[in-house]
């Protein structure tokens, strides 16, 4: 019988292995956060060198999110062998918006039904948090609470497949709404108050219909956005709808 380290690496090697793909993810995060709200525009090279200074990291994770950015199509290889943003697709994007609204909205009606009163409230005082963090212009913070209120209720909707649904759609879909927009972080506040209301009834139609208009809400100003932006650098890109 073989060894169990022959079997699996050391746990050492496997730690840093964990390590690195969790900040190649982090890294591609950011770089796809930049591609979807147009402050990287198509064409734009990417150098690892460039991105690992910026970033405080070593080459390796860049390379691997250059790599995963790729094969999602945010990024092309070019012949010399560095990549560079791929033409933007406005109207695949606006596709996305919406199945991400649908599936988001079915994991609310899922959770009227199942969600437990303690996860109503620590739901709610995610919200209420966001809410002192709008109040005190701490933008990003809010944005992060707000993904973390959703995704607080999509788990209670104990629907696996729509979250990994979900986590697939979130790859197109850019987290800087707060920052961009100036008016919805206020609007998001009220949203989650509403289909808190309504998980606490059990209405599972109205917290979808809620969920759905709460996300659909932010998809015309972050694309116009977009759309504005490539235009003025007349770069490749499909009309918006």
């Amino acid at each position: 019988m073989k060894k169990a380290t022959e079997d699996y690496p050391a746990s050492e090697d496997l730690s840093l292995r964990v390590q690195r793909n969790r900040l190649s993810s982090q890294v591609a995060a950011i770089i796809r956060e930049q591609i979807l709200t147009g402050q990287l525009l198509p064409g734009q090279r990417i150098v690892q060198a460039e991105w690992a200074d910026r970033l405080g990291v070593s080459r390796m994770p860049v390379r691997d999110a250059i790599n995963g950015l790729c094969l999602e199509g945010m990024l092309v290889q070019n012949s010399a062998g560095s990549a560079e943003v791929a033409p933007i697709d406005l109207e695949g994007l606006e596709d996305v918006f919406e199945l991400n609204a649908i599936t988001t909205a079915l994991c609310a009606r899922r959770a009227a039904s199942r969600i437990t009163p303690e996860e109503i409230a620590a739901a709610e005082d995610l919200n209420e948090e966001m809410g002192r963090a709008i109040g005190e212009g701490r933008l990003q913070d809010a944005s992060e609470l707000n993904w973390r209120f959703h995704r607080a209720v999509n788990i209670a909707a104990r629907a696996p497949q729509l979250l990994a649904l979900l986590r697939i759609l979130a790859r197109s879909t850019p987290h800087g709404s707060f920052e961009i927009i100036p008016e919805w972080p206020a609007q998001a506040y009220d949203d989650h108050k509403l289909i808190l209301d309504a998980l606490r009834v059990r209405d599972g139609e109205r917290a979808a219909s809620i969920t759905r208009q709460h996300v659909l809400a932010t998809a015309q100003p972050l694309l116009q956005r977009l759309a504005k932006r490539l235009s003025a650098s007349r770069q490749p890109s499909s009309p918006l709808r």
